[in-house]
C-alpha cells in the first residue's frame, strides 16, 4: 500500500468510516430530523438545493416550525426541478444563484437564520470555500447552527475546525457535521 493510501486508511479509522451508505444522497436527514425535534428552527439557509434536504425542510410533519427556507444553487437545471417540485410552498424562496456560492455565504446575516445546511457545488474546493467564507459570515458563532453533509472528506472536515463547538455523525456515510452553538443536542 501506497503512503497516501496508508494515511487515508488511518484518517478513515480515525475518524470512524463506515461503509458507504446505500443511499448517499439522504445520510444527513435523520441528522435534520433530530435537529427539527430539537431546535425547532424558524427559517433555515440551504446552499445547495437537494431533491432529499429541501423537501425534508418543506415536510411540515417533519419542520412543523419551519417559516422559511431561503435555498441558493447554482446549477440552472437541478434548481429548475427542484423548484417545480416545491414551487407552490409559500415559504420556499429558492435563489438561482450565477456567482460562486462562497459569495453568497460569506454576506449572508446568519443571525437570521436558525439553521444553515450546507450540501452545494459539484467541485469539492468549491465547497470548501463555502463553509470557509460561512465562518466568516455576520452572527454565525452567536446565530445558527450549521450542518455540512459529506463531512468525511479530509477538507470538508479540516474547514469545520474553525467552528468553535462541533460534533460529527459518523454512523451514516457520508458523514454530517453540526457546528456553532452550544452542542447539547
Amino acid at each position: 500500500m501506497s503512503i497516501p493510501r496508508q494515511i487515508r486508511a488511518h484518517y478513515d479509522r480515525w475518524i470512524g468510516l463506515v461503509d458507504v451508505s446505500e443511499e448517499p444522497f439522504k445520510t444527513h436527514v435523520p441528522v435534520l430530523i433530530q435537529l427539527a425535534q430539537s431546535l425547532k428552527p424558524r427559517r433555515v439557509a440551504e446552499f445547495g438545493m437537494g431533491y432529499f434536504s429541501t423537501s425534508v425542510f418543506l415536510d411540515r410533519t417533519l419542520f412543523p416550525s419551519l417559516e422559511h427556507l431561503t435555498s441558493f444553487e447554482d446549477d440552472p437545471e437541478w434548481f429548475s426541478v427542484v423548484t417545480q417540485k416545491h414551487a407552490q410552498d409559500p415559504r420556499f424562496e429558492a435563489n438561482l444563484v450565477s456567482t460562486p456560492m462562497w459569495k453568497i455565504s460569506i454576506k449572508l446575516r446568519a443571525s437570521d437564520y436558525d439553521l444553515v445546511f450546507i450540501d452545494d457545488s459539484k467541485q469539492s474546493r468549491d465547497r470548501l470555500k463555502t463553509i470557509l467564507a460561512l465562518r466568516l459570515a455576520r452572527g454565525i458563532t452567536k446565530g445558527p447552527v450549521v450542518v455540512v453533509h459529506d463531512v468525511e472528506q479530509p477538507r470538508y472536515r479540516i474547514a469545520t475546525m474553525l467552528f468553535p463547538n462541533r460534533k460529527y455523525f459518523h454512523e451514516l456515510c457520508p458523514q454530517t457535521g453540526v457546528l456553532c452553538r452550544k452542542l447539547g443536542l
